[in-house]
């Protein structure tokens, strides 16, 4: 390999293609960690557009679902909760966090806020308040409730309990509330999902499967202490069934076992069919019925916590409380089942998708068969016949015989209206933008500072026995000044761009397929439509097919603090105040120009700091990378302190020469010579000394000289200086300087 082609491979490694950035990108989604995803303002920002969109659907202005991602790792940390407006979800909840995939654990995130999202939509906040003060104030909640000859003693002995005391009301109130919100979370994820189906219903699922789908037996198989405890085992069987649809109960593990087999199996049927009643009080109703009906088991194992011959009636207030609680501990919390303390925002209007049935108690008082609030007002239990739905009768009569049934199907299933729909993938497309928002980020700073050390290295070596040092500065964000200069100037400015464009890319086409010149006064051949001429140009030569020629151009502005001054400008559209202006809008101009034409291009300022004695290099735009915000860069130019011509000459110098290109034009605009120098003479005669190693390069350089420093700077650019005493044409000058070498 030859020494050129060498340093040509050593050129391209350093250049920044989409290849690398790709790359840049993939490694920095790579060290993402969830933390960074489901924290992120990007995330926050897709959670509230979720919420909007959800509530925007209902056409309600009243509803507000304001979501908060938080990272809690302690053990007792929280799942997910609402206040009825702001919607918190701790991602680093261990069941989300052990799952191996983070698009699982991102459908469980969004299923926790699609979960916290139908709460604020359709759970009747208001009645949680009423019935957590009923319940504390010593009585039965919902008052208005059917006594039948199956919930009769649950309730006798639920009010017994309930006259223990305030912590004993309060332990109730709290046992009622977990077994409601079973329910109230099975109705809220059946309504959002008939809602809105796709990804919310995948979510959910996905979320569920997550805490509920693992062997329900397994937990009393390796703790048989816990099968006794058969109210939670009961309270869990029927949270599970609610959940994933699907229960697995083994009726041969133990009696005890096989009894709640047959309780859940005998409320599935009513169950499934009262969780789709948009009638909250049936519900509420419905919760009682379950706790009154199988009070026995709260009674057991209430008797379990105590000493063999203590009567659950002669516990103190302090203890039955204590007991209480220690049950609820031992139930499986679902997620976001905290729901307390709520401002009233949607309460008592939370929306209805399902059709809304009246609650037993309603049927008996629209029959006449009541005499107003049952709540132990000695009705006799018979008249309860037509108390259950006909799915529940059914449900009653095929498992009537199971009580003893050792040998029947240990799994119970259930199926709702909802479970129609498929994935629309929207949630993953979701986690996939965020990841690829936030490594953005990372990726563009890794990428800028491989860029700077490259340019630095350079600089390095273009500076090997200067007086001053080099350093690059390269800003990896824009300043808005920048932004706002170029949307005022650029819609002045390009078509001066534009026209030449479409000049030059006329000729170009015309190379690169070849022409046939006409009226030329000799040749070989004669064209004989051309004979009608008087000034004897008879004749054609055809022009062979010619490639693109290969440029390279670099841009050089002066940033001396002497480029502050005004400066005039004769096109009356107030192009430019000052001459750094003027000299920014030539160089976007050049830049433009040859960025769409697929030349490389560079355009950098230079200026000096004293304090350093280095020359600083801002390189608005480099030939390794193109930048859509490289526009920007170079309308935030500004002039700054000295000038040190010959070392930041040599720089761009040194840049061009590593180029590949045949042709490299460098143009130098300038408004003085060269000041930070011993002298003048040293600073000339660097200059000159750039300037004939430019030349024995084959680099042709042009300065643009803005004032009255031209006789001298004539000596050191000889004719390839032009003056631009009309800046307004500046750009336009320097795109015909370049277009004469192009052609």
């Amino acid at each position: 390999m030859s020494e050129k082609k060498r340093l040509e491979a050593e050129y391209r490694k350093t250049i920044i293609t989409p290849a690398t950035i790709q790359k840049a990108l993939m490694d920095a989604r790579a060290g993402l960690s969830d933390r960074d995803i489901f924290c992120s303002a990007a995330y926050q920002r897709q959670l509230s557009s979720l919420g909007a969109y959800l509530v925007g659907r209902t056409g309600r202005k009243d509803i507000h679902a304001l979501p908060r991602v938080i990272w809690d790792e302690k053990p007792n940390a929280v799942t997910a909760y609402t206040n009825n407006i702001t919607v918190v979800i701790n991602a680093a909840y261990p069941a989300i966090q052990k799952l191996s995939r983070r698009s699982d654990r991102n459908y469980c995130v969004m299923g926790l806020a699609c979960h916290e999202f139908a709460h604020c939509l359709f759970t009747d906040f208001s009645l949680l308040k009423t019935q957590w003060e009923t319940w504390t104030s010593g009585n039965i909640y919902p008052p208005r409730h059917r006594v039948t000859s199956q919930n009769e003693h649950g309730l006798e002995g639920i009010q017994a309990a309930l006259e223990k005391g305030p912590r004993t009301c309060k332990a109730i109130a709290t046992l009622y509330q977990d077994l409601d919100n079973v329910l109230e979370d099975a109705y809220i994820e059946r309504s959002i999902v008939l809602l809105h189906p796709g990804d919310t219903k995948k979510s959910l699922r996905i979320l569920n499967q997550t805490f509920f789908s693992g062997d329900f037996m397994e937990s009393l198989r390796e703790n048989p202490d816990y099968a006794q405890r058969r109210w939670s085992v009961f309270q869990n069987a029927l949270l599970t069934l609610l959940k994933i649809g699907s229960v697995e109960i083994d009726p041969a593990f133990s009696e005890g076992i096989a009894d709640i087999h047959n309780r859940i199996a005998r409320l599935s049927l009513q169950v499934n069919r009262e969780v789709e009643n948009s009638n909250a009080l049936a519900r509420k109703e419905l919760a009682l019925n379950i706790m009154a009906e199988n009070w026995d088991l709260i009674e057991e194992q209430l008797g379990q916590e105590t000493q063999p011959d203590q009567e659950l009636q002669e516990l103190s207030d302090e203890e039955l409380a204590g007991l209480l609680e220690e049950i609820l501990q031992t139930i499986l919390e679902g997620p976001g089942s905290d729901h307390q303390d709520h401002p009233d925002s949607n309460s008592g209007r939370p929306l209805r998708v399902f059709i809304e049935l009246p609650s037993p108690s309603q049927s008996e008082e629209q029959e006449g068969e009541g005499s107003g609030p049952s709540g132990g007002n000695g009705q006799d239990g018979e008249s309860e016949a037509e108390g259950n739905s006909g799915d529940a009768k059914q449900a009653t009569q095929e498992s009537g015989n199971e009580d003893n049934n050792q040998t029947a199907d240990a799994t119970i299933r259930i199926e709702s209206a909802s479970d129609a729909g498929s994935s629309d993938g929207s949630f993953g497309k979701i986690l996939n933008n965020v990841e690829t928002d936030l490594a953005k980020d990372t990726a563009h700073e890794k990428v800028e500072n491989q860029l700077k050390d490259t340019l630095q290295k350079n600089a390095n070596e273009s500076a090997e026995g200067d007086d001053y040092r080099i350093v690059v500065d390269r800003s990896p964000s824009v300043p808005e000044a920048g932004i706002q200069r170029y949307d005022y100037i650029w819609p002045k400015i390009s078509p001066v761009s534009k026209s030449l464009k479409k000049e030059l890319l006329k000729i170009l086409r015309d190379r690169r397929r070849g022409t046939k010149l006409t009226g030329l006064a000799y040749g070989r051949r004669l064209d004989t439509r051309s004979l009608y001429r008087t000034d004897e140009k008879y004749f054609t030569k055809n022009r062979l097919p010619n490639d693109r020629p290969q440029v390279a151009t670099a841009l050089l502005i002066d940033q001396s603090g002497s480029m502050c001054s005004s400066a005039v400008d004769s096109s009356g559209q107030n192009l430019f105040q000052t001459k750094i202006q003027a000299a920014s809008n030539a160089a976007l101009v050049l830049y433009d120009f040859c960025v769409d034409l697929d030349f490389p291009v560079m355009v950098a300022g230079h200026t000096v700091d004293w304090i350093q004695k280095a020359v600083v290099m801002e390189v608005m735009a480099p030939f390794q990378k193109v930048d859509k915000e490289d526009k920007y860069r170079i309308c935030a130019a500004q002039a700054l302190d000295g000038n040190r011509d010959g070392t930041a000459l040599n720089y761009m110098l040194s840049e061009l020469k590593k180029r590949p290109e045949d042709l490299k034009l460098l143009f130098i605009i300038s408004d003085g010579l060269p000041a930070d120098y011993r002298s003048m003479e040293e600073g000339v005669a660097h200059l000159k000394a750039v300037m004939e190693d430019a030349k024995k390069s084959g680099v042709l350089v042009f300065a643009a000289a803005l004032d009255e420093d031209i006789p001298q700077l004539q000596e050191i650019y000889g004719e390839n200086l032009f003056e631009v005493s009309d800046l307004a044409r500046m750009p336009k000058t320097l795109l015909n300087t370049m277009k004469r070498f192009i052609k």
